[in-house]
């Protein structure tokens, strides 16, 4: 017998999605909404989609706050239909992959293709930004 799942703000995790929201429309959507700043963004992140290792005495390379920012909102966004990377031939080929939002059910592989997983990163973070703007109706990327 299954037993129902209570309801209330608790269970939907209101305060967390309250405080992401209000955090999102004070520091990251002006940003966002500067065509210039969110450019800004998208070349950091293509300059370095993913972290690099270090040297023994060496910082490592770190985002920028507003970059941080926003890596992590696009990471918390409903898991169906997001974006996601298929190592289709190890090392060599990487596919675009969209999450079906419940475990067991497939993951449906786009055809695009990428050599690199830098490459496959990137485009990655450009759909999830594309699907973040299209929800707070900002312009789209160029």
């Amino acid at each position: 017998m299954k037993t129902k799942r209570p309801e209330g703000t608790l269970h939907q995790d209101y305060s967390f999605k309250a405080l992401d929201d209000f955090n999102f429309h004070n520091y990251l959507l002006p940003i966002l909404k500067d065509q210039e700043h969110r450019q800004a963004l998208i070349a950091e992140h293509k300059a370095r989609p993913i972290y690099r290792g270090t040297r023994a005495g060496q910082a490592p390379d770190m985002d920028s706050p507003e970059l941080s920012r926003l890596l992590d909102k696009l990471r918390v966004a409903e898991v169906a239909g997001k974006h996601c990377i298929i190592e289709v031939v190890p090392w060599k080929q990487y596919n675009i992959g969209i999450l079906p939002g419940s475990r067991g059910l497939k993951i449906q592989i786009t055809e695009e293709s990428f050599e690199t997983r830098e490459e496959a990163e990137h485009s990655i973070f450009l759909k999830r930004l594309q699907n973040l703007l299209d929800i707070y109706h900002v312009n789209e990327l160029p």
